[in-house]
């Protein structure tokens, strides 16, 4: 008897009986493609759509269950994010857009772990070893596989009980009857990979590619499958790079990871406010926040360039911040401090390829439009925390007592801040009540 004609959506990975034009789950359209299961039995979507923790209770006396400590991987900055380092049988998912050190990141994670296996799809042997070489990661002789094939690299795993393989990339393997890239191959190669994860403590960190959008390329269920997905950041022409976890079964997705792209690969940075600390400016329209992401506290130099425009209509530039707020916040400014922001261009910049929203930020900003178009610096030593609402009130803004502690820290003498009587005893913290005390750049800075 013929199987009925199933239909997945490629964004959400829902299966239906009948084909739509736009996904009834996601709402997507052109996503719901004709599917067809995998060959070899009667393999059902719900089977090919088992997720890790399905998978867990099925492998009943696999190795790493008796002893499921934590994998340490040395690189401080990727233990964090994972919660300590990776949990033996666990499937990790890495994506990043091209070039932003995906496979740098993960070579040092090899020559971090003499008995980890690097699988090779896209690199020949030899390319894999110069990478190496210029890294100057030596004593990974032995274990690079260059492989396409995925019944090569699962017979190779069968063979010897590894604590972890690399696979760069997902794309790449294939059992030879669906096209790279594809759908099925996609979902095939990760449930083969993720099948023997859980029955054999091998811990699998797979590679995949990004679209345009830079989300993980292939069927959203993909993500559902994996244990962890983590994600690769940077901003063009920076050298930060920025690890976030956006699912982690076994940790925090609250925490990030940061290095530094160096000649010789990712260089930690385990304290993040020195990535602009030696660096601080005293210029008009330069102002200095702290931004929380996750749990750590990054300082951020936010820049703002103002010049009267030659225009009916004033042009507004941000990098580093969501334009919508800027244009509001330029708004409030007008209105309540009668400063005529609204005839400037307005061009916002935060520093080192920063990306955030953070409203913590909003008072720096303030004061950065305002001290470029007075011409008047933001006086050395003072920070600025505080949301901006409409009406033109400073508000407090999350873990606002930790905030000030870190800006002690590093040496600000002052720090603007929306009021909160704990956090406002003695004289460091100076809490304002409305942009009415800074629209001059007054007292209050100086």
């Amino acid at each position: 008897m013929t199987k009925q004609q199933q239909y997945l959506c490629t964004e959400c990975g829902d299966v239906f009986a009948t084909h739509y034009g736009r996904c009834p789950s996601c709402g997507e359209y052109g996503t719901v493609k004709p599917y067809r299961a995998p060959k070899g039995g009667e393999s059902t979507a719900e089977e090919a759509l088992l997720t890790g923790e399905d998978l867990l209770l099925a492998g009943e006396g696999a190795p790493w269950q008796a002893q499921a400590r934590r994998i340490p991987t040395t690189l401080t900055e990727l233990d964090r994010v994972l919660g300590g380092g990776i949990m033996p049988g666990s499937v990790l998912l890495l994506g990043g857009s091209p070039g932003v050190g995906k496979s740098t990141l993960l070579l040092q994670v090899l020559h971090a772990l003499p008995t980890a296996l690097y699988v090779s799809g896209e690199e020949s042997l030899s390319q894999v070893m110069e990478r190496a070489e210029r890294l100057q990661l030596s004593g990974i002789e032995g274990r690079v596989l260059s492989s396409v094939s995925l019944g090569d690299v699962l017979t190779t795993l069968e063979a010897h009980c590894l604590p972890l393989v690399i696979i760069d990339s997902i794309q790449t393997l294939s059992d030879g009857e669906s096209p790279l890239g594809s759908l099925r191959q996609l979902k095939d190669a990760t449930h083969a990979l993720l099948s023997l994860a859980k029955r054999t403590g091998t811990a699998v960190l797979l590679i995949g590619h990004v679209t345009k959008t830079e989300a993980i390329a292939g069927p959203r269920v993909l993500e559902h499958m994996v244990d962890a997905v983590l994600q690769l950041e940077s901003e063009r022409q920076s050298d930060v790079r920025i690890l976030r976890a956006k699912k982690n079964r076994y940790g925090s997705t609250m925490e990030i990871g940061l290095w530094r792209m160096t000649g010789h690969g990712m260089e930690s940075v385990t304290d993040a406010s020195t990535l602009l600390e030696q660096h601080r400016t005293d210029a008009p329209g330069v102002a200095y926040s702290l931004l929380r992401d996750g749990m750590r506290t990054l300082l951020t130099e936010v820049q703002a360039l103002t010049l009267k425009t030659n225009f009916g209509t004033p042009r507004v530039v941000s990098q580093g911040v969501e334009l919508s707020r800027v244009h509001t916040l330029i708004a409030v400014i007008t209105k309540h401090t009668k400063l005529p922001c609204n005839v400037h261009d307005v061009y916002v910049n935060l520093v080192a390829g920063i990306r955030t929203a953070d409203p913590a930020l909003d008072l720096a900003l303030v004061a950065a439009i305002i001290s470029s178009v007075h011409g008047v610096r933001v006086p050395a030593g003072v920070l600025l925390l505080g949301e901006v609402g409409l009406s033109g009130e400073v508000r407090r803004v999350p873990h606002q007592a930790q905030r000030v502690q870190e800006a002690a820290r590093l040496g600000f003498t002052r720090v603007i801040l929306g009021p909160d009587t704990a956090d406002n005893t003695g004289e460091y913290p100076v809490p304002v009540q409305t942009l009415r005390h800074i629209s001059g750049l007054s007292e209050v800075l100086f």
